[in-house]
């Protein structure tokens, strides 16, 4: 089944909460041992983000997502938009491996990258909670502008770091 994330969590009536929360703990560390990243903070589809993409569901769309992580968002995009075109940028070598593999995702440092994909021109680039993370990012801003359609947007969401 393309386009799904599964995350398992055992029946509470079958299990009390106490031996349920132990099992998923258990579950969370062997996940982080293998992958080396918390699978639980990075499952979250940016609905509202998606939500900003003003297409026609059958246009064909080109979407760049830089820090994509597992690509959950882009994957919700694609299930929103049959047509579009997705691409990401993630900088974990360990998510990449996970979300190459039903995902157009390269990885690499944004900031020392050539931008991939050719000379493709987005209709919208993402940016999620990533731009306070780049050393330079109005650089980041001024490199990706280039890759932007004449009507293209940048979808973006900045972090408070005041409460991180």
């Amino acid at each position: 089944c393309h386009n799904s994330f599964i995350y398992h969590s055992e029946n509470e009536e079958y299990l009390d909460v106490p031996k349920k929360d132990n099992l998923c703990m258990t579950e969370e560390e062997k996940f982080k041992e293998k992958w080396s990243f918390n699978i639980i903070h990075n499952t979250d589809i940016e609905d509202k983000l998606v939500n900003l993409i003003n297409a026609d569901k059958d246009k064909t769309i080109h979407v760049l997502e830089v820090g994509c992580g597992l690509g959950e968002t882009l994957a919700k995009i694609q299930f929103k938009y049959p047509n579009a075109q997705i691409y990401g940028i993630e900088f974990s070598p360990q998510k990449t491996a996970i979300s190459s593999i039903f995902l157009n995702v390269v990885q690499g440092d944004t900031e020392k990258l050539r931008i991939p994909f050719g000379n493709i021109r987005f209709d919208y680039i993402i940016l999620l909670d990533t731009l306070g993370y780049f050393q330079q990012p109005k650089e980041i801003i001024k490199k990706l502008s280039g890759r932007l359609k004449s009507k293209g947007a940048f979808l973006c969401s900045v972090p408070n770091f005041m409460t991180l």
